[in-house]
């Protein structure tokens, strides 16, 4: 950018906050100033600074930035000039403190949310320590530690407060109560993760492709065999499942919850699902999730939607969700309801409206995601040998190989703390046995002209003395001839030895 093009945002930023004042302000023409600095040698640093007057105390606030190349020109000759450019311009006397600049290509793992939020979340690294407190999972969905999360990620994300851009804020204002929400549920979900041993399992694209075409909807939740209580599910940026420009999901926090019965037995209660969403096209907006909050889709399931099939048990959760901001968005909550008695309106119908509207074009995103997911966890139930743990290729290699081959324990145990110190974390890779299985049908097979796709599903096939146990097959998806006769076509059955008692 040069000073001519940050002369024309700024005046357009300017424009914005004389709108916005003259709906929120007292009437007067909202004063400002710039401050400057230099970011780097020949590049300025330039602030607009909104100077708010109507409280006893006098507050300020950052409304916008611009950084562009001077060369060699003195800095406040130019920043004078920008000044100038809008009415009534001044130069303050305070230098700007100058916003940090950071690149998603530095960041390891960034790829991966559970790191990329421990790294640049403002309370992510406190956040991640706090997980040592917990010895389960489940003790971090209790009301008091919700309640201590919501503090922690307060008091931490304010000391940032001054470096983020009202202008932005703003623009985001409708969705913010609830992406706010969300993003607490979401922080809950990352510390059980860190307290469940930080789990994260990885699928190759191939594999994702034919979870895509694969039907789970007759698949119960109850028939899954959980590898962990708390986990992440990596896919990588889905293309065709945005929550909103920009965002494609990339992953989902699985969180589970079993009850001891009392024949001895373990039966499943309560599942949760925390969907995540990448910045692929502005990867460097997540340093900025002040003004651009990242969007999160949370599901749960219990009871007898545990029982359903997953996709009747997710449009059953979906309704519900609908219900409940129906009754948000008509103000018929206690929450609500407080507001109007001190007068104020209420955010939470304000956001329960907005998410509303774009219910229909995300109600089937969200079904689809959660298809992913139960594929995912399917395959993990049926073949739990198919997962090599790996530390990230770029990971220093001289403690990658002293965690796992030092003589001593707690030597290895100081290598993995120091490669989690510097953002890295070991990866279970899944699906290595089904890629080498297909590039060998790749090579001996080539689809006929005019072949189509035949979707997957998985079967809860009965085996064993009078047919009480059960084992999962996936019939894989395959391309078939329009021309071949049925019988002409077998399909690809995988089957495990995964064993569950009928009930």
């Amino acid at each position: 950018m040069i000073e001519s093009d940050a002369i024309v945002y700024l005046s357009v930023s300017f424009a914005a906050l004389v709108e916005h004042n003259s709906r929120c302000g007292n009437g007067v023409r909202p004063s400002f100033e710039m401050r400057y600095a230099l970011a780097d040698p020949g590049v300025l640093h330039a602030q607009l600074w909104w100077l708010e007057a109507r409280s006893a105390v006098a507050a300020s606030f950052l409304w916008d930035y611009v950084e562009f190349d001077i060369g060699t020109e003195p800095s406040h000759a130019v920043a004078q000039r920008l000044a100038s450019s809008l009415p009534e311009g001044r130069l303050g006397k305070r230098p700007a403190e100058v916003v940090e600049n950071w690149s998603a290509d530095s960041a390891p793992m960034f790829s991966v949310h559970p790191q990329r939020f421990r790294m640049f979340h403002p309370a992510g690294e406190s956040l991640a320590r706090s997980a040592g407190r917990h010895s389960r999972p489940q003790d971090v969905f209790t009301v008091d530690v919700q309640n201590k999360i919501a503090s922690l990620i307060s008091s931490e994300t304010q000391k940032d407060f001054s470096k983020t851009r009202l202008s932005l804020r703003l623009a985001n204002t409708r969705a913010w109560p609830r992406k706010e929400a969300d993003g607490y549920t979401a922080a809950m979900f990352n510390v059980a993760f860190h307290a469940g041993g930080r789990q994260i399992f990885q699928f190759p694209p191939r594999l994702m492709e034919m979870f895509d075409r694969t039907d789970v909807d007759d698949l119960p939740l109850e028939s899954l065999n959980f590898p962990y209580e708390a986990l992440y599910l990596s896919f990588g940026p889905q293309p065709e499942l945005e929550a909103e420009p920009g965002w494609q999901a990339d992953g989902a926090y699985v969180f589970c919850n079993h009850i001891r019965q009392k024949d001895g037995s373990r039966a499943l209660s309560f599942v949760q699902f925390c969907v995540t969403f990448a910045p692929v096209s502005d990867p460097d907006a997540y340093g900025r999730l002040g003004e651009n909050p990242e969007p999160f889709f949370v599901i749960a399931f219990a009871d007898e939607a545990l029982r359903m099939g997953i996709g009747e048990a997710s449009d059953f959760e979906i309704s519900n969700r609908v219900a409940r901001l129906r009754k948000e968005r008509d103000g018929a909550t206690g929450f609500a309801e407080q507001a109007r008695q001190i007068g104020m309106p209420s955010a939470q119908a304000v956001s329960a409206k907005s998410e509303l509207e774009h219910l229909p074009q995300l109600r089937e995103c969200w079904a689809r995601i959660t298809r992913l997911i139960v594929n995912a966890l399917a395959y993990l139930s049926a073949y739990p040998d198919d997962v090599d743990a790996r530390w990230p290729s770029d990971a220093p290699g001289r403690l990658v190989e002293k965690s796992s081959k030092a003589t001593d324990t707690k030597e290895q145990r100081q290598a993995k703390t120091e490669l989690a110190m510097l953002g890295y974390t070991e990866i279970h890779l899944c699906g290595k046995s089904f890629e080498e299985n297909f590039r060998q049908e790749a090579a001996g097979n080539s689809a006929p002209r005019g072949a189509h796709w035949v979707r997957g599903h998985w079967v809860r096939q009965a085996y064993g003395p009078t047919h009480s146990l059960r084992r999962l097959q996936w019939r894989r998806p395959h391309r078939r001839n329009v021309d071949a006769k049925a019988d002409e076509i077998a399909g690809h059955v995988y089957r495990v030895e995964n064993v569950e008692q009928s009930k």
